[in-house]
């Protein structure tokens, strides 16, 4: 046979290797289980949240302001109803809600509002901000979802399946993979026509000799080689498994979840990203800002219709897809109750990673409460010095201190930020990765060089 160069290995490789062509992620042993094993206990995760460039203003939502805080110049507040309203929690805590999240009251039981909840504190940027609610590094580093997944007692699956546009600087594999169920569709049923590759053939074995040989070295090179030798290996069982997907329906968020339950039964992946990138939130200006109740109402109308595809799709014969999945919603942080030196009735917002609010449900987690809360929730409130440190012109709402024992916000004014006193992101991460069973090592720490972030044990089910 002909010596192939570089670019023609490189060439045939892609080519010839159905799994690199579809899912360039998939590697290694990413498929080598396909079913969960009957005495497994099945725990998933699903992760809703938006796309790099949004950054929720949760006060649409829950952790709301009074109206009098409108009139006294302090918030920004474009609703054309009324007073927010006490969402109580089943343990005796409330926040304000808007009505806004009516379509949520039929799954309040399954969900806890976690609010408060501080970023990182450093940076105000989205691509920091999404990398830090993934990595816990502004930078980039090591994504809890893969980590989530797999364990040294199990096989290594894919990472996630994905649909939206997702971004996050992660160190510890890339093998998210954008899948729709109008595209599963397509690619399903391409699996069907094509013929499994002949393992035994001149071709095939030529390849996986060159795969072996060139990821040999170091460098790029090698390392891409020896992705392609794993990838190319696990074709024939990548479609095989593929090819019995049910993928019919319309590319929407109920779509998505319905092939979320198939694929997550196969075993392949434990995890699914939803990325709501069909709104704008990114509201610097106050035409934009006045956009935001729409949008909030058709926001909430999607989480809603997720929530219930999971309660109503089974996964096996006595739980629903809700049963065996954890489930996730959070943007990279919150905004500001306004602008600098704009009138309240004309102004829009900007970033605010000291405060932030998160839903939090399914298995695992102890559904129906509210956990944390914000400060600046009247205009005459009193801020601590911790808050002004580090927002001067009072332009934010910032989480309260937390008392981790008794899981309830502290009502003292700290001279200083410390960042174990207060409920961070870190800590909300830990709570899933304990309920995972994830090893501790790679659980978050409350900043750089503190202490490892300690689990809100009461949202532990």
């Amino acid at each position: 046979m002909k010596e192939l160069n570089r670019r023609q290995f490189l060439k045939w490789g892609a080519v010839a290797g159905t799994g690199a062509i579809f899912f360039p992620s998939m590697m290694g042993k990413a498929f080598a289980k396909s079913l969960i094993a009957p005495n497994e206990d099945p725990h998933f995760f699903l992760m809703i949240t938006m796309p790099d460039a949004s950054g929720l203003d949760n006060s649409y939502l829950f952790d709301a302001r009074p109206t009098e805080m409108t009139k006294n110049g302090v918030i920004q507040n474009y609703r054309k109803t009324g007073e927010a309203t006490p969402w109580l929690g089943s343990n005796g805590v409330s926040t304000l809600a808007t009505d806004i999240v009516k379509p949520l009251l039929p799954f309040k039981s399954d969900f806890s509002v976690v609010n408060g909840t501080l970023m990182d504190i450093g940076f105000d940027g989205h691509e920091q901000n999404i990398n830090y609610l993934f990595t816990g590094d502004p930078f980039g580093g090591e994504n809890f979802i893969p980590v989530l997944n797999h364990t040294s007692q199990k096989p290594k699956e894919l990472d996630a399946i994905l649909r939206g546009r997702f971004a996050v600087n992660q160190k510890n594999g890339s093998q998210t993979v954008p899948l729709s169920p109008s595209g599963a569709k397509n690619l399903v049923a391409a699996l069907k026509r094509i013929p499994p590759l002949d393992s035994q053939s001149r071709l095939y074995q030529y390849l996986m000799y060159r795969f072996s040989a060139n990821a040999a070295g170091t460098g790029g090179f090698s390392s891409a080689s020896d992705m392609m030798k794993n990838s190319f290996g696990s074709t024939n069982h990548l479609a095989s498994m593929m090819a019995q997907i049910n993928s019919d329906g319309a590319d929407t968020n109920e779509g998505f979840i319905k092939l979320v339950g198939q694929v997550f039964r196969t075993g392949a992946a434990k995890s699914g990203i939803l990325v709501l990138d069909q709104f704008g939130f990114d509201t610097h200006d106050s035409a934009g800002a006045a956009k935001q109740p729409d949008m909030f109402a058709k926001l909430v109308e999607s989480l809603a219709s997720v929530f219930s595809s999971l309660k109503s799709l089974p996964y096996d014969s006595t739980r629903s897809l809700l049963d065996v999945t954890t489930v996730m919603f959070c943007s990279e942080f919150s905004r500001t109750l306004r602008q600098s030196s704009r009138p309240i009735d004309d102004t829009g917002t900007d970033h605010n990673p000291l405060n932030n609010s998160i839903i939090l449900g399914g298995k695992g987690i102890r559904g129906g409460q509210v956990i944390g809360s914000s400060d600046y929730a009247i205009s005459t409130e009193k801020l601590s010095p911790a808050h002004l440190i580090l927002d001067k012109n009072k332009l934010k709402a910032m989480g309260r201190p937390f008392d981790f024992d008794r899981g309830i916000s502290r009502t003292d004014l700290p001279a200083e930020y410390k960042a174990a006193d207060y409920l961070g992101i870190g800590s909300v991460v830990n709570t899933i990765q304990s309920s995972f069973g994830v090893d501790r090592s790679h659980w978050r720490l409350t900043e750089r060089n503190g202490v490892i972030a300690p689990v809100i044990k009461q949202l532990l089910s």
